[in-house]
This record gives structure tokens, C-alpha cells and sequence, in this order.
């Protein structure tokens, strides 16, 4: 979620224009289109893992989230790989 409203902090900041896409990978997209930038698959696939977290863990219907520490630590640096970007 931080990784969410981050994105669209630095999207309202460069266009003033408030966004409500729900998407980790398409408000990159978005980001990349705004900045004339090229953004690494590698990028994408951690902000698609943390979409999947995300929604995993916000949505769990009846089964409960129950990451390993390997899945824990992914998250992490695909947190940290994508926050990198936006400063």
C-alpha cells in the first residue's frame, strides 16, 4: 500500500491531476509515460508480486495469508526496489 500511495503522491506532484487507479503496475506506467522514461521489466514483475500481496492479504475471502519469510523479504526489496524510483 505504501508502494500504491507513493506512486500516486509523485503522479498528483508531476501532473496536479489526482488518479484513482488501483494498479501498482500500471501507475509505473503511468509514471513512465509522464517522465518520457523507460522502465525495467524487472520493475514491473516486483510491482506485480506486490499487487498480488496486496490484494491477497487486504481480500482474503476465506483462506488466511500466511507468507513464508522468503515471500516476506521479496516483498521488501520489491518495496524498496520500486521506492528507489520515486525520490
Amino acid at each position: 500500500m505504501a508502494v500504491e500511495l507513493r506512486l500516486k503522491g509523485v503522479l498528483i506532484q508531476n501532473t496536479g491531476a489526482v488518479t484513482y487507479i488501483p494498479s501498482i503496475r500500471r501507475l509505473l506506467r503511468e509514471k513512465a509515460k509522464v517522465e518520457n522514461i523507460t522502465l525495467g521489466e524487472r520493475v514491473f514483475d516486483c510491482a506485480e508480486y506486490l499487487s498480488l500481496m496486496y490484494l491477497g492479504s487486504r481480500y482474503p475471502g476465506e483462506e488466511v495469508i500466511d507468507l513464508e519469510r522468503s515471500e516476506a523479504e521479496k516483498c521488501v526489496r520489491c518495496m524498496e526496489e520500486i521506492l528507489s524510483l520515486l525520490t
